[in-house]
C-alpha cells in the first residue's frame, strides 16, 4: 500500500532502475493478510480495505476482516486498525459521505453471531467506534447491489423469492 507524492519524480541512476518500487512511493502500512477492496474516504484521509487469506483458501475466519489506515500519519511499521471482529466475509466496501461509516455486504458467514450462511445482507460500521448496524434489517430477502447516496443513505436492490425491486433507505 503506497501513495504517490505530488512532488516531481526523482531521476533514477542506472543502479536504481531495477528497483520494484515506484519513485516517490512510500509505504503507509503493512498487513500479514492479502489486501483487497481498497476504498479511500471522501475526504482522502483514510483508507479502508478488506483482508483475506494469503493462500486464498477460507481456512480461518479471522483472515477476513475490514481494516482502516490513516493515510497521512501511518508508516510501514504501523499496523492498520482492525474495525471488524466477526465470523463473516465482508465485501463491496463503500465509505459514507460522513467519512466515518463504511458500508459493506456479507453473503458468507455472520456479522451478528456464529458463522452461518444467510442471504446477502448490507451493513455499515463506524470506523471510530467499531459499532455495526445492519441496514434493511426487517427485509426478509437478499440486499445487494447498492449505491450510497449523498444524504448517507443507500439505494439497493432487494430480492425476495424471484422478485427483484429497488429500495431506498435514508441514513
Amino acid at each position: 500500500m503506497a501513495r504517490h507524492s505530488a512532488a516531481p519524480g526523482k531521476v533514477l541512476s542506472d543502479g536504481d532502475s531495477s528497483s520494484n518500487i515506484t519513485p516517490d512511493a512510500r509505504a503507509i502500512s503493512s498487513s500479514p493478510w492479502r489486501i483487497e477492496n481498497l476504498q479511500v474516504s471522501p475526504d482522502g484521509r483514510r483508507l479502508a480495505f478488506t483482508s483475506s487469506s494469503i493462500s486464498q483458501r477460507q481456512e480461518k475466519v479471522d483472515a477476513f476482516e475490514i481494516y482502516t489506515v490513516d493515510i497521512g500519519s501511518m508508516s510501514a511499521q504501523t499496523p492498520p486498525k482492525r474495525v471488524t471482529r466477526n465470523e463473516a466475509v465482508e465485501d463491496d466496501l463503500r465509505w459514507a459521505p460522513d467519512n466515518r461509516h463504511i458500508f459493506f455486504s456479507v453473503d458468507l458467514g455472520s456479522v451478528e453471531g456464529k458463522y452461518k450462511d444467510t442471504q446477502t445482507r448490507l451493513y455499515w460500521i463506524d470506523a471510530d467506534t467499531n459499532q455495526v448496524q445492519r441496514w434493511a434489517s426487517d427485509f426478509g430477502g437478499a440486499v445487494a447491489h447498492y449505491s450510497v447516496i449523498p444524504s448517507g443513505g443507500v439505494i439497493a436492490t432487494g430480492k425476495l423469492g424471484t422478485e427483484i425491486q429497488t429500495y431506498s433507505e435514508d441514513g
